[in-house]
């Protein structure tokens, strides 16, 4: 963002705990992403939405919460870690592991009139390191979800001669929660109340984290030079202070039917877990707004107003995670899908008439292929294929020829979903009058710029993609929505459109005969 092109401050209601101040320089988000790359590389989504979990703390009541899911060595703490050296000091809560009850006995200050325990965790940010499992998560939900500002907990206490005695634990205000694990499932009430993330795993990021690693422990004081090389780091310290030290109490969006009517828009098939999600949303927003509150319209109860460029940010950082936070799966079991278990399927199953399942093996096999890593085959059927089956993904069946061995299936709404291509076109495929029109088979294979095996590849491709569309759209999908799924995959909405133009009236040849599917490609 240019200079001249910046927000000019809003001076109505100036103010910081009160006090008038200059403010700091406006801060993109491209601008923020540039700080924190210094010791997180890459991972962009990862650090904005962590960061604004632990910025969210210093509003009222929009703080919103994170799950790290992922496999050990992944860097699923360092992050939330990396990013607390930001905050204060005081406000910042780290547990290198907690038992389901300890979290309550440990801490806080005892009121006698209450006769409880007092735990004060107004804006506070909560870091779990590495939790084994969720049962802490689960004994936090009403916490979690912001069920009341102040939440009575009765525990029992077991003490030396004493036998067993209630103790009371009383929980005030909403921390922003950061909770890793490496444990890959997850209960639909705790992938509803957090933001479910997994670091990325690729060779460019390991190659410089390695290096980062390196300096920092073998040579320490060139990794100071490097962090003192950046002084951005300390002003973006100094703001979060006074951002703390502002006492905003709400982030208030006018726009919100604008905001409503995207989300459902992106969501036309609404389920209850959306109630969440849209909160989630809001409280992105707002935590956004806070970043620059300082070129924020203010009034005096002490509220700033976000705006466009604020839900417009929000909307483009979760658009890059939407799918997997849709399935309610960490987005490493969505990959584990998107890059070993689907493109295996469909190489497998490519000139087949009936599907033919996936071995474990063959999973574990392409995996090693794929990220140069093995995994274990109880880590495979305990910690990927579950979530991924309830996530409606796969199913599994046992194998008809050998009892003893379970073949994994990639479903598609309504299976059988494989492609019945064939360059002989069988009949059962080709109604009368549907013959293949060679001409336009070339031209749609042209604006591929492939040869056919390119082109019936992308159209495996589009056809997978528009069937599980299907059961979010069972009166047709839109025609907005159909042109967003195909440039996903070829790269363009000019050319989605052509295809898509080219596709219509021709699926009979091209796809297994699916009522809903005809619709689908009719529609507009």
């Amino acid at each position: 963002m240019n200079d001249k092109n910046r927000p000019k401050k809003v001076t109505t209601g100036n103010y910081e705990g009160g006090k008038k101040s200059s403010p700091p320089k406006y801060l993109t988000i491209d601008e923020l992403l540039t700080i924190l790359e210094t010791t997180i590389k890459h991972d962009n989504i990862n650090k904005l939405i962590t960061f604004f979990a632990m910025l969210s703390a210093y509003t009222e009541d929009s703080q919103f919460n994170v799950s790290f899911r992922a496999p050990s060595s992944t860097g699923k703490s360092y992050i939330p870690i990396e990013l607390s050296q930001y905050f204060p000091e005081e406000d910042v809560i780290m547990i290198a592991y907690s038992s389901p009850t300890s979290f309550y006995h440990d801490a806080g200050e005892w009121d006698s009139k209450r006769n409880a325990i007092v735990i004060n965790l107004e804006r506070k940010i909560l870091i779990f390191l590495d939790q084994p499992h969720d049962q802490l998560l689960q004994r936090l939900r009403p916490l979690l979800s912001h069920d009341r500002k102040e939440l009575l907990y009765k525990v029992t206490d077991k003490r030396e001669k004493a036998g067993l005695r209630t103790k009371n634990v009383i929980i005030i205000g909403f921390p922003s929660v950061i909770f890793c694990t490496g444990s890959l499932k997850i209960d639909e009430q705790e992938a509803t109340r957090n933001f479910i993330l997994s670091p990325e795993i690729n060779e460019e990021k390991m190659r410089e984290g390695i290096y980062l690693k390196a300096l920092r422990k073998g040579n320490p004081k060139a990794f100071q030079e490097l962090l003192n090389s950046r002084p951005e780091r300390e002003e973006l310290k100094e703001r979060i202070r006074r951002i703390k030290e502002a006492k905003i109490r709400h982030a208030i969006i006018r726009d919100i039917d604008r905001v409503v009517e995207e989300f459902e828009r992106k969501h036309p098939k609404l389920r209850p877990r959306h109630q969440r999600e849209i909160e989630r949303l809001i409280s992105l927003i707002q935590a956004i707004a806070l970043l620059n509150f300082w070129y924020r319209e203010k009034d005096e109860e002490g509220n700033i107003y976000a705006n466009d460029e604020d839900i417009q940010s929000a909307f483009k950082i979760l658009e890059e995670i939407a799918e997997s936070q849709e399935l309610g799966i960490p987005p490493y079991i969505y990959l584990f899908f998107q890059n070993v278990i689907k493109p295996l399927w469909e190489e497998k199953n490519k000139d087949n008439s009936n599907p033919i399942g996936l071995t474990r093996k063959e999973i574990l096999a392409r995996h090693y292929e794929v990220y140069g890593k093995a995994i274990p085959e109880w880590f495979l059927k305990q910690e990927i294929l579950p979530p991924l089956e309830s996530a409606g993904l796969i199913y599994q069946e046992q194998d008809s020829e050998d009892k003893r061995r379970t073949l994994v299936y990639v479903s598609c709404n309504a299976p059988p979903c494989y492609s019945t291509y064939s360059d002989s076109s069988s009949e059962k495929n080709v109604e009368p009058g549907g013959e293949v029109e060679e001409g336009n088979l070339q031209k749609y294979i042209e604006l591929e710029g492939g040869e056919d095996k390119t082109a019936i590849s992308t159209i495996e491709k589009i056809k997978q993609s528009i069937i599980g569309l299907e059961k979010y759209f069972p009166e047709g999908i839109p025609h907005d929505d159909l042109i967003k799924e195909i440039t996903k995959i070829v790269g363009g909405k000019e050319k989605a459109e052509k295809i898509l133009e080219y596709l219509r009236g021709r699926e009979k040849f091209l796809f297994t005969p699916r009522p809903k599917f005809y619709k689908t490609m009719g529609a507009h």
